[in-house]
């Protein structure tokens, strides 16, 4: 289902997805949910980019649902990352929280300069506004790789707690020919 949704994302010309793919697993990968539940936890311990304890797992018809808090934005997606294809998980619920130890006071500058230094992106109809904590990115994008490219560029940036992608997939040039 995640991998199916992933090479979507990167066909040109694609501006929506509807996924609507259910998983059914076969007999052999049916798994009770405490079963699920305790290999999730062994696969976060063993992972070293996951700070021990920082994570609770849930299981619910083998739907995985993550909670706690992680400093940086990296380990809050390889806690998903590590637990997506744990055998018997039909898919995964990510409430991890960030909370950076650092200042926010740097935040716009750093994401501009991810944004420079990444050779996927062309920043100039990209808009990037910080609230506190939170960071919006507007304006439009030529497809989802770079869209998805500027989210993570904003995610790396220490301080952000979110980040609220509203950029537009479907751009030209500059933005006064974007569809």
């Amino acid at each position: 289902k995640f991998g199916a949704v992933r090479v979507v994302k990167r066909v040109a010309g694609v501006k929506g997805i509807a996924d609507d793919i259910q998983v059914r697993l076969s007999d052999s990968d049916v798994r009770n949910d405490g079963d699920i539940a305790s290999a999730a936890l062994k696969h976060i311990e063993r992972s070293p980019l996951i700070p021990a304890g920082s994570v609770r797992v849930m299981v619910s018809e083998g739907w995985l649902t993550l909670e706690g808090d992680e400093e940086w934005w990296y380990q809050r997606q390889a806690v998903e990352d590590t637990v997506r294809y744990v055998a018997g998980v039909k898919g995964v619920i990510n409430l991890i929280s960030i909370k950076p130890k650092l200042m926010f006071s740097e935040v716009k500058t750093s994401i501009t300069s991810a944004f420079e230094r990444n050779a996927l992106l062309s920043t100039k109809n990209i808009k990037v506004e910080i609230a506190g904590n939170k960071v919006l990115l507007s304006g439009h994008v030529r497809n989802f790789v770079e869209r998805d490219e500027a989210e993570r560029a904003a995610w790396s940036a220490s301080g952000v707690y979110s980040v609220d992608n509203q950029l537009m997939v479907g751009c030209c040039n500059d933005a006064s020919s974007c569809a």
